[in-house]
């Protein structure tokens, strides 16, 4: 299963963990932030590769699909929702 969502989320696992070191490695070279969020729209034909990264809490990826990818309603809900605790 693991291997399948690696294929499907944009490549090989190495791919994934790549995408995991970046969004890590931007996360502690800015202490004030609570997370980073990567996208990777060359890794998939039909999706973007949304990683997000949320300090102490965990690492994950989204796959969006090309067609529905808007960059701007993303930084606007990142702008809303970004400092809301659940």
């Amino acid at each position: 299963m693991q291997q399948a969502l690696e294929t499907e989320a944009g490549g090989t696992g190495a791919a994934t963990e790549a995408r995991r070191h970046k969004a890590l490695k931007q996360l502690a070279a800015a202490p004030d932030s609570p997370r980073v969020i990567l996208t990777d729209t060359h890794s998939d034909p039909n999706h973007v590769i949304l990683t997000v990264a949320i300090r102490h809490v965990a690492v994950a990826e989204l796959m969006v699909e090309k067609s529905r990818y808007d960059p701007l309603l993303l930084l606007e809900m990142v702008k809303q929702y970004g400092n809301q605790v659940n």
